[in-house]
């Protein structure tokens, strides 16, 4: 095609640098498909969460309502871990 003159070496250059970026762009793409995929997961139990209805109503006008109330709460013997650090109690 060059000998014949249809087609030019710039063409040609043109044409590999433009297959070079697209490759390159579609396995960049790619790399992320599996966070997609974990994110559409979690926002598809996310709206589960949303959309539930509770057992309890709490905007019902029913039942015993307390004038006031006034309490301490204390914690004991409770501790935490977290996963980042497994060997730190809180």
């Amino acid at each position: 095609m060059v000998e014949t003159g249809e087609l030019k070496v710039g063409g040609i250059i043109t044409v590999l640098f433009a297959i070079t970026a697209a490759s390159i762009s579609i396995g960049k793409v790619l790399s992320y498909a599996e966070k997609l995929a974990k994110a559409t997961a979690s926002a598809q139990k996310l709206f589960q969460a949303i959309d539930r209805v509770p057992s309890i109503n709490s905007l019902a006008t029913e039942g015993i309502f307390l004038d006031h109330m006034k309490g301490n709460i204390q914690f004991k013997g409770v501790s935490f871990n977290y996963d980042s650090r497994p060997g730190g109690t809180i």
